[in-house]
């Protein structure tokens, strides 16, 4: 072996010296530079060096006076220390963010081998791989990483339903911002970081191994960070191609997960790229550098809609099951058994263990995906909670009925851990947002608050709205063309609404082709064009939703509570007094009908917000409750009574409000939406009579009696009852509430005798004293159960329920005189708005309120029968 610089030059001055000594000792320090040059310099093994110095210089020592001299003697580090190499690997990586390349040099200009770094970089990796993360998380960080404000949980993957809009609104919020100081790194002081004039490529342009490991310990840290909850330090590190990427592939993950939770029970198996379309989905850049982008395909104009029904026994009769088509979910087979029997979280862990869904490599994501599903293993429940979002957000009750059978199973210590983890994802929100009026209705909503096991900690989100304001949201987003902050300051930054790519009309999805095509076009917002009116379809299911909300929060003693609740939409803080300006739920669904009278679809007639009032008057809400509210702040009017940077603020019931709308604005409004306005203002206004009246008791009504004694209403100054008739309407043998007794209110109980006596005097609603509103309440009913517009052209409202005739009858203050009252077509009315056959804590179905036939439901194809 030859060593260079010269060493040949000096073997025979040093063979010299060492003839010349006789100790040991100084024949080390004589051959102290042959060894630092072979052992630190070429790093050569101790073997090589002793048989090194051997054969040249004839130099023979034990392997352990080599070792005492190189370790304790000189001192010598041949490896650099974890801190040095620490350092330059950081700032080698940081120097590749930029696009330069590094190689480092001692203090002597001696390049530090690569092979040093490579060895620490593969260490770290390890090192960081086996730490388990425990996941933490907050809404602010969410919102952070998202880039929305609206936040539906506490989830890794649940609030990607933007597939483009999120990253790119993060980067623009981001570069609106003042940007962070960046992160400078420095090097040991005896080691210096310099770029190579040549930089040698492999053959195929290959990364070097050190480039390969720096980029697998990136990752690995932005998953770290991933999982922790620090979205903002996740967004420092990524330049915009990989933010664009990750928002992809989060985008992809959604989608999968939604479509494994859809279709959850029945077709395929398994679901891949492939088959979810994104191998032959052209991506939104290639559409928008297109010279003519193609055309987005529209959904169909006419709604779905679901029917409830008595659940009827019968015998199956087996069948052959047809061939499968993949595109044709109508030739679908339901799953076997032992299918079902899977932990359905698994199928998602398995995904994204392997990366099947997504047509992005898992090589090129800017993440490290095994580390999120090691620490997603280790967690409790594993992606088991996600899936119970999904089972919401696809409206899959067979697969939300199946994940809360398996909660039942689990461990009580275990159960709570998941409890808690349920509670972060708002799932009561949830199914309001995607409330599914064609298939499921109120199902969905029913599930989800048999979950849930306390409702008061539901019943707010993070943005302050109440379970109440996102159904109002939900016909906001569905039926008009508004923004987000129209209905919340804080939102004014928002696109688009949560679930706007499920119509809760049923006409389509997020899986639908004109969905999707929208999502190839980077386009975030469903188009106004594909809206229409607060149609049948879509105020049953909010109807029922709210009759299901106010049933589960009497039964857990929480009613009081919630129809005291003030709204967390439209708040407004007074600029001279600093009041926070709150709406009740009434209040709510007048500003509401005002958006869709100024900004709904052009056949808009606000029958559903008649609807929707009723329903609350029906369930207990005060039509007295008051607010404070300023109304030229809300209806953006001119108030000149009151003077510039004075309280503006009033003290309004909700038929307050509707008066304070602008007459010139009215004005402006189509005839059938005056009409309706007009009717709700006076359903309301008799409400509040109808509250301050006392109860009737005895008064039998039979068909075609009238009512002309006032000393049967009970207070005989009020003239708004006198002569009345009840032209074939049917009532209960005596006019009272045949519910009363069935009605149980723990909170009620525990009131002291006065308001006790208030109750009996009163009744648990303002409907009890006004057979008109009763009567109403009941046709509006009747008229969701058995109409819907089968075909274009047809009118949204049945023949039977005339607007007009009774505008003109709350007008008059005679007797109600829309076809379904006069023709007797309705059953018996209960005094409380509901049916007399229908118990108080059941749901309405057809045979329940009409007399005979008279339904117009009969088209199967978009008919979803509900047995309850």
């Amino acid at each position: 072996m030859d060593i260079t610089m010269g060493e040949h030059g000096n073997r025979q001055a040093l063979l010299q010296d060492l003839a010349k000594e006789s100790t040991f000792d100084k024949k080390w320090d004589i051959l102290k530079p042959v060894m630092m040059k072979l052992y630190l310099e070429e790093h050569r093994t101790l073997e090589e060096v002793m048989d090194h110095l051997r054969t040249e210089y004839g130099f023979i020592a034990q392997e352990s006076s080599y070792k005492y001299h190189i370790n304790r003697k000189w001192k010598w580090k041949r490896n650099l220390p974890i801190s040095k190499t620490g350092a330059l690997i950081l700032k080698r990586e940081k120097r590749a963010e930029v696009g330069k390349s590094t190689i480092f040099v001692d203090k002597n200009g001696k390049p530090i081998p690569v092979d040093k770094l490579r060895r620490q970089a593969k260490e770290l990796i390890r090192r960081e791989s086996a730490m388990e993360h425990i996941m933490t998380r907050d809404m602010h960080n969410l919102r952070v990483l998202s880039g929305s404000s609206f936040v539906l949980g506490d989830s890794l993957f649940l609030n990607w339903y933007m597939p483009f809009g999120t990253m790119y609104i993060s980067a623009n919020r981001a570069a609106s911002q003042s940007a962070p100081s960046p992160m400078t790194t420095s090097t040991p002081s005896d080691i210096v970081a310099t770029t190579p004039s040549n930089v040698a490529h492999s053959p195929s342009n290959a990364p070097s191994p050190l480039t390969v490991y720096q980029n697998n310990r990136k990752n690995i840290q932005r998953a770290h960070m991933f999982l922790g909850g620090r979205y903002e330090d996740l967004l420092g590190k990524m330049k915009t191609e990989e933010k664009e990427i990750m928002s992809k592939w989060l985008y992809q993950f959604w989608f999968y997960a939604f479509k494994t939770a859809k279709h959850w029970g029945r077709g395929p198996r398994y679901w891949d790229s492939k088959n979810l379309g994104f191998d032959t989905l052209r991506p939104a850049d290639e559409v928008s550098t297109m010279a003519t982008p193609p055309l987005a395909s529209k959904p169909i104009s006419l709604c779905r809609w679901s029917i409830h029904c008595k659940a009827m026994r019968y015998e199956e009769v087996s069948s052959p099951d047809p061939d499968e088509d993949p595109v044709d979910q109508q030739t679908w087979n339901e799953w076997p058994k032992s299918w079902k029997e899977k932990p359905s979280g698994e199928e998602l862990l398995n995904g994204l263990s392997n990366n099947v869904f997504s047509s992005l490599p898992a090589t090129e994501l800017p993440i490290a995906i095994p580390q999120i599903v090691k620490s997603l293993k280790v967690s409790p429940g594993g992606l088991q909670p996600e899936m119970f979002a999904f089972a919401v957000v696809s409206r899959n009750q067979d697969l939300l009925e199946k994940l809360e059978y398996d909660l039942i199973g689990l461990l009580a210590s275990e159960k709570v851990k998941f409890l808690e983890q349920l509670k972060s994802l708002n799932l009561v929100h949830l199914a309001t947002i995607y409330l599914d009026g064609s298939k499921t209705c109120c199902g969905i909503l029913n599930q989800v608050l048999q979950i849930c096991w306390s409702f008061r900690l539901h019943h707010v989100n993070n943005l302050g709205h109440t379970v109440l304001d996102s159904l109002m949201l939900t016909i906001l987003k569905a039926h008009t063309s508004i923004a987000p902050g129209t209905v919340d300051d804080a939102l004014t930054n928002e696109p688009r609404f949560p679930g706007e790519e499920a119509d809760i009309c049923g006409r389509f999805d997020a899986d639908s082709d004109c969905v999707r095509d929208l999502t190839a076009k980077g386009i975030v917002q469903i188009p106004f064009s594909w809206k229409h009116k607060f149609c049948h379809t879509s105020v049953q299911a909010i109807c029922h939703s709210i009759e299901q909300l106010c049933l589960y929060s009497r039964g857990i003693g929480d009613f009081e509570w919630l129809k005291n609740s003030t709204s967390g939409l439209f708040t407004k803080r007074c600029e001279s007094c600093g009041l926070v300006m709150r709406l009740g739920c009434l209040h709510a669904v007048v500003m509401t009908a005002y958006l869709l009278a100024q900004f709904g679809a052009t056949d808009e007639d606000l029958f559903g917000i008649l609807a929707v009032s009723m329903c609350l008057l029906r369930n207990g809400f005060d039509p007295l409750m008051e607010a404070f509210i300023a109304p030229s702040v809300l209806l953006d009017g001119e108030d000149e009574n009151f003077p510039e940077m004075s309280c503006r603020h009033q003290t309004l019931t909700a038929a307050d409000f509707m008066e304070c709308v602008p007459l010139q604005t009215i004005l402006r409004w189509s005839e059938q939406k005056k009409v309706c306005w007009n009717v709700s203002l006076r359903v309301l206004r008799r409400a509040e009579i109808a509250q301050q009246t006392p109860k009737l008791n005895q008064v039998f009504i039979n068909d075609n009696s009238d009512i002309s004694d006032k000393s049967l209403m009970g207070n005989e100054d009020n003239d708004m009852f006198v002569g009345e008739t009840m032209d074939n309407t049917r009532f209960a043998k005596s006019y009272r509430c045949v519910h009363e007794d069935e009605y149980q209110d723990d909170e009620y109980q525990e009131e002291d005798e006065y308001q006790e006596d208030e109750y009996k005097r009163r009744g648990f609603n303002s409907l009890v004293t006004d057979p008109q509103l009763a009567t109403i309440s009941a046709a509006i009913q009747a008229e969701l159960l058995t109409y819907r517009r089968v075909k274009e052209g047809d009118s949204w409202l049945s023949p039977n329920f005339d607007m007009h005739t009774l505008l003109s009858d709350l007008t008059d203050n005679s007797s109600i005189s829309i076809g379904l009252v006069k023709r007797g077509m309705l059953k018996a009315i209960c005094a409380c708005g509901r049916f007399e056959s229908v118990g108080y804590y059941q749901c309405a179905y057809i045979e329940d309120v009409s007399r005979f036939h008279f339904s117009n439901l009969e088209d199967w194809s978009r008919s979803t029968f509900i047995a309850d």
